[in-house]
């Protein structure tokens, strides 16, 4: 890996859980009992989304242990997402983030509609803003990561492939595309 790419994983790897840190920190400051039944209620949906859904992985041998192994990736899903398997995650890292992003904004809110501005702003609007921009960060790094630099998708290997249009090709018929990849 070259320094690049790995400063970009890392500074991605520490902002998804610094911006999660934040919020719930801000929520337990006021609700501590809220934050255990936040993360109480995100580990299950969690577990619940790695044992029902379709994210087998190579490292258990029965469904017993999937489960098991769901609820311990659950756990650790609070604070960040770690693939359960290789493959395409595109959309497992858009359904975990929508659901990260609204926890954490739930938890913002909460603690911005509870707490007062007037005692202290710099804490107030300094909190709301490090945590925001935290997780927009987090997004961008990892966003440049796979873009750039990710080992199966990087630009190099995307200006490789030649797109040519078929002149002999009828559109009209379903499952004709306009262009093919050689």
């Amino acid at each position: 890996m070259t320094n690049t790419r790995q400063d970009g994983d890392y500074f991605e790897c520490v902002l998804v859980p610094v911006s999660r840190v934040l919020a719930l920190s801000l929520l337990a400051s006021l609700f501590p009992a809220w934050m255990g039944t936040v993360c109480l209620c995100h580990w299950c949906v969690m577990s619940a989304w790695l044992a029902l859904g379709h994210q087998q992985t190579a490292v258990c041998a029965s469904r017993c242990e999937e489960v098991l192994f769901s609820f311990v990736l659950g756990l650790a899903y609070i604070l960040a997402f770690i693939a359960p398997r290789d493959g395409p995650t595109r959309y497992s890292y858009l359904a975990y983030y929508l659901v990260f992003f609204m926890e954490n904004t739930g938890a913002l809110v909460v603690w911005c509609v509870a707490s007062s501005s007037a005692q202290n702003p710099v804490l107030y609007y300094g909190a709301v803003v490090a945590q925001v921009v935290a997780f927009i960060l987090a997004l961008a790094f990892m966003l440049l990561y796979y873009r750039y630099f990710h080992p199966s998708g990087t630009s190099a290997t995307l200006s490789k492939s030649i797109s040519i249009t078929d002149p002999d090709m009828d559109l009209s018929k379903p499952g004709q595309s306009k262009q093919q990849t050689l």
